[in-house]
């Protein structure tokens, strides 16, 4: 048996739930395939262009050699989308692998919104699987800073018009209010 025969059989017999830790996605901008950020099961196209598909280990490799990794992803209606394969040169220290897919390309295309299924591979055996969602919040968004942009405009306009001894209690209000709706939509 040659040498890459048997690693690929080693893998083979290591993997499933004693090989692997978990699959976890992680939005970027950019195709570096461990950005930094933290794992999250739903991506926002208004924020990412780009997913990194990593598998985490629970230990290192240990050896030397090659295997074949890949990751499958399906859609809701489970239609395959794509299969990103790789044959890599195993390094004893590895203990994660990782793809990036493009969400969004410069041309304004991009993934359809919804739920999506993350299957992991390692030498054609299933190892974990991942749901995932996309979604866009920027309609969302527009709607909340228009609607922020009217108080703010309607408590400006009530602030002005205060007059009288007794208003001092009500003026604070409405100053400490539109104080959180420039935070807020600052942070929009």
């Amino acid at each position: 048996m040659s040498y890459k025969k048997e690693i690929s059989e080693k893998i083979k017999r290591r993997n499933g739930t004693g090989m692997i830790r978990t699959l976890q996605v992680v939005g970027s901008n950019s195709d570096i395939a461990f950005p930094q950020g933290q794992p999250s099961t739903t991506i926002d196209l208004y924020f990412y262009s780009h997913l990194s598909m990593q598998m985490i280990l629970f230990k290192r490799i240990g050896y030397s050699g090659t295997a074949v990794f890949n990751f499958s992803v399906f859609n809701s209606r489970n239609e395959w989308i794509t299969n990103l394969t790789s044959e890599i040169n195993v390094l004893p220290q590895y203990d994660r692998l990782a793809k990036v897919l493009i969400l969004k390309g410069n041309d304004g295309s991009r993934m359809e919104l919804g739920r999506y299924r993350l299957e992991g591979w390692i030498n054609d055996s299933r190892v974990e699987e991942l749901y995932f969602e996309l979604i866009d919040t920027t309609a969302e968004r527009f709607r909340r800073r228009a609607y922020l942009n009217n108080e703010k405009a309607a408590l400006q306009m009530e602030r002005n018009n205060l007059r009288g001894l007794f208003n001092g209690k009500r003026k604070k209000e409405i100053e400490t209010r539109l104080l959180q709706i420039e935070y807020e939509l600052r942070s929009l």
